[in-house]
């Protein structure tokens, strides 16, 4: 948390910075939200999975973290969606955590494995099923991965 800090604190001018300066530190910061999903997404369902005291009134495993993050309800339930993804996907998972898969990338597979049958679920977490999915990932921004990827046309 201190070096972020010193980065918001370094930050405070960026429009003086050349644009290879601001692409460079976007990338990182891309980088350090790739190598938190793993570990933040383990944690979140693990929380799910595991019964933990609860204050009454708070009855699901999402509003919990809502009210502990302060995070939208909406959200927790995208973040456990991602989080079950990267589990069921162990090479998507390495492939985000490397950076070689952009994280924006990642709510297309999980929802698809949200909203599929047992059958594209299988494949989806088989290993020509990843390798498709990370490859194509890798190949295309976000709307054209959505589109035409062949998670899209495994449903």
């Amino acid at each position: 948390m201190a070096a972020l800090g010193r980065l918001d604190a370094v930050v405070r001018t960026p429009e003086s910075w050349s644009g290879v300066q601001r692409t460079s530190l976007l990338a990182g910061v891309e980088r350090v939200r790739a190598a938190l999903v793993g570990p933040a997404s383990r944690v979140l369902l693990a929380h799910r999975d595991t019964p933990s005291p609860r204050r009454p009134g708070q009855g699901s495993t999402t509003a919990v973290v809502a009210a502990v993050t302060r995070v939208d309800e909406v959200e927790v339930r995208k973040q456990l969606s991602q989080g079950q993804a990267l589990a069921d996907m162990p090479s998507v998972a390495r492939d985000v955590t490397d950076g070689l898969m952009p994280v924006g990338h990642l709510a297309v597979p999980a929802q698809v494995r949200d909203r599929a049958s047992a059958v594209v679920r299988q494949w989806l977490a088989s290993p020509s099923g990843q390798q498709s999915v990370t490859a194509w990932a890798r190949l295309h921004e976000v709307r054209a991965f959505l589109r035409a990827g062949p998670v899209r046309r495994s449903v």
